[in-house]
């Protein structure tokens, strides 16, 4: 019998700025709430942050400025974070 292949799926950088997810530990990670979803797959980044964080859009609108600050705040914010923990 044929062997299965697994298919393998990756952290994408744009999805940082876009769902404000982060890979931590080959996890996909939400910087707004901490949560990680199963499979790193666009699918499932997008339906956390279109479920959970329904108003970020209108908060901070897609590719402003200050959606880009806000994005850049929470990677450092989750990196001290990350740090402290050790």
């Amino acid at each position: 019998m044929a062997e299965k292949r697994k298919k393998k799926y990756c952290f994408q950088d744009v999805w940082e700025e876009e769902f404000f997810f982060t890979t931590v530990k080959e996890k996909c990670v939400c910087l707004i709430c901490g949560a990680t979803v199963a499979i790193a797959k666009r699918h499932n980044v997008e339906r956390h942050f279109d479920t959970c964080h329904k108003s970020y859009n209108a908060n901070y609108p897609p590719g402003s400025a200050l959606q880009a600050e806000k994005a850049y705040y929470s990677t450092l914010v989750d990196s001290m974070q990350c740090q402290t923990s050790h």
